[in-house]
């Protein structure tokens, strides 16, 4: 990998910039180590020189290493349902995985669960204790 930087260092515009290749090398191993293999990064750096002219930053290669999820448009998510209901509504389907994803989405945006985090949340709650039960039966009644 250190002749790979010498290479790309030697052949980049710097603009005035001195890159020392051991220092390039060793920041690159403190971002990457232990999360991906030195070909990946390797890999990300040759796609990144691919269309610019200066060294990559790690964060630079981060983007490319893990890209952003692909955002599901409306029309994506309406087209969805429409499949999803025509296949009966399988509870693994691949048209009501996109549904789940464009309302955890949205979710993500507006800060309002979707439907499914609701349920699962529900789901994940701490169980009424038999003991407060009889309380609140006692006093609004009802069945203990």
């Amino acid at each position: 990998m250190i002749k790979t930087l010498a290479v790309l260092i030697a052949n980049q515009k710097a603009y005035g910039k001195v890159y020392v290749v051991a220092d390039v090398f060793n920041l690159y191993e403190m971002k990457f180590s232990g999360k991906v293999a030195a070909s990946v990064v390797l890999q990300a750096i040759d796609v990144y020189t691919d269309t610019h002219n200066d060294i990559p930053q790690p964060a630079d290669l981060n983007n490319i290493i893990f890209p952003a999820e692909r955002k599901i448009t409306q029309a994506e998510f309406i087209h969805a349902q429409k499949e999803h209901e025509k296949e009966g509504f399988p509870r693994f389907g691949y048209y009501g995985q996109i549904i789940k994803d464009y309302q955890r989405q949205n979710s993500e945006e507006t800060g309002v669960p979707s439907h499914y985090q609701v349920l699962e949340n529900r789901q994940n709650a701490p169980k009424i204790p038999d003991k407060v039960k009889e309380i609140l039966a006692i006093t609004y009644g009802g069945e203990k």
